[in-house]
């Protein structure tokens, strides 16, 4: 019998757009460390799953500013923000300075993975001789807004 886990999936590929390392004092902005968001409880009660876009800006000392999430459920908004917001970087060095490094996206996908005792270890439920890869889609991303009530 399979149990039914959470795990939170951090896109290996760092969404910055790379440009070319013409001086070897040039460096674009690295992660040191993956985001380590949780799984919301309300989302895992309910069997939610969903993708997620956070765009920022990483300034001269390593640290993440101006961050915009695009969740394609709001119930992560809040965690990915989180998460990618307590990630350290490397600057970017142009000419071996420290500069700012503008319009960074780091995707992060929230979904379920299926545990298996015996061989203790986690699997991707999503059959991919059925799917491609690129074919899971949680649905449209939309901007995570905080909604005032009145």
């Amino acid at each position: 019998m399979r149990a039914r886990g959470l795990r939170v999936v951090v896109s290996a590929a760092f969404a910055c757009i790379a440009t070319s390392v013409a001086v070897a004092q040039d460096r674009d902005a690295q992660p040191l460390t993956s985001p380590q968001p949780s799984y919301p409880f309300l989302a895992s009660l309910f069997n939610v799953q969903g993708a997620c876009e956070v765009r920022f800006s990483v300034d001269e000392e390593g640290l993440p500013f101006g961050l915009t999430t695009q969740c394609t459920q709001p119930i992560f908004c809040h965690e990915a923000e989180r998460a990618v917001s307590r990630v350290r970087f490397l600057p970017k060095l142009v000419d071996g300075i420290p500069t700012v490094r503008r319009n960074v996206i780091y995707p992060l996908e929230f979904r379920f993975w299926q545990y298996d005792p015996e061989t203790d270890t986690w699997s991707d439920p999503i059959d991919y001789d059925d799917h491609d890869a690129a074919e899971v889609n949680y649905g449209p991303v939309a901007p995570c807004k905080e909604i005032p009530v009145s």
